[in-house]
């Protein structure tokens, strides 16, 4: 059955608007709009080329490594890694100059790639459970490193995964930004947080929790530690955000068995997305505390999962505004009944 069935105006309200309370941006979600004629239809699938500058044996054409995962004695930048962490090539930012540096310019900082593969492989859902793990390893250590140069203060990790997410290599990878600065969206949730924290005495990540828990409505699944749930105020169809279940400040402070259960929990919410929406592109981005900050009572790192089912358009761009044509309730039950059998 296509997508837009399924969210159709029988099944759902025809209008509803939702403020997000961090960010201030409205949402007009209007599930008609899932029934509007599109001209543009999807990219043909994703393939590496053979001459792959991320797949193993092609290590002379990138930038030396930064950290790998490969077995103890196989020597830098050559094959038989399973997960490579180098420099991009065409940088966002001017490269930190150098290394414990105790300030820099807004515009130094670090911009590198992480290969999640060796094989041409375009899919991370694609990739064996431990290859996975791998991954989020390589991340959580890389994260770790950066946490002790002095002039940096935070650091993103996402993934654009096709062109319409911004991707520009089909090869499986992540990137990773970090910078000088804490940048705004992650400024706004620690100051909201704190005012919060200020005003009621409590935790707002927990109450946020505690409400989607409760209310079920929004809840994809749900682990010992990790929570995946459609946000109540999603821009974008079949949002997903994973959130811990108690206080976790730092990503690269995770715990192995907390990275393990999070590659089941991320693995599955990207599968279902497969299953309902076809091989879409999406973005992924990992929200973790500033690296010198430790008193953020109400933040907890988190992943979010945004589909581009839709595209970011005029209305967006110039007025600050969003619309979805699929309500989070309606999105959390689409994905919940996706079945693994």
């Amino acid at each position: 059955m296509p997508l837009s069935e399924t969210v159709s105006p029988m099944n759902v309200p025809e209008y509803v608007v939702r403020v997000d309370p961090i960010h201030g941006w409205p949402v007009c979600y209007a599930s008609r709009r899932a029934l509007r004629p599109f001209d543009f239809h999807q990219h043909k699938p994703l393939a590496c080329p053979e001459n792959d500058p991320f797949a193993e044996g092609h290590e002379d054409i990138t930038t030396p490594e930064t950290l790998a995962i490969r077995p103890p004695g196989s020597p830098s930048n050559g094959p038989g890694w399973q997960v490579r962490v180098i420099p991009n090539k065409y940088p966002a930012l001017q490269a930190l100059a150098g290394v414990g540096a105790d300030s820099a310019s807004p515009c130094q900082g670090i911009h590198e790639v992480i290969v999640e593969c060796p094989q041409r492989e375009t899919h991370f859902t694609r990739l064996e459970e431990q290859q996975r793990i791998c991954v989020l390893q390589a991340m959580r250590q890389r994260l770790e490193q950066l946490s002790i140069e002095p002039a940096l203060r935070h650091a993103t990790i996402f993934k654009n995964h096709g062109q319409a997410a911004g991707a520009s290599l089909a090869h499986s990878h992540s990137q990773l930004i970090a910078t000088t600065f804490v940048p705004p969206y992650i400024r706004r949730e620690i100051d909201f947080r704190r005012a919060y924290r200020q005003r009621t005495g409590l935790d707002h990540a927990q109450e946020q929790l505690e409400r989607e828990l409760r209310e079920q409505t929004r809840l994809v699944e749900v682990s010992p530690s990790l929570v995946v749930y459609c946000p109540e105020v999603s821009r974008f169809g079949l949002e997903m955000r994973i959130l811990p279940r108690s206080p976790e400040l730092h990503f690269h402070r995770s715990s192995p068995a907390l990275i393990t259960e999070l590659n089941g929990l991320l693995t599955r919410a990207l599968r279902r997305l497969e299953r309902i929406a076809g091989d879409i592109g999406y973005n992924l981005v990992l929200h973790t505390a500033p690296f010198q900050e430790d008193d953020l009572e109400g933040f907890r790192w988190h992943w979010e999962i945004y589909p581009r089912i839709a595209g970011i358009a005029g209305w967006e761009l110039g007025a600050g505004g969003y619309v979805n044509a699929i309500l989070p309730e309606t999105a959390a039950k689409l994905l919940r009944d996706v079945s693994f059998g």
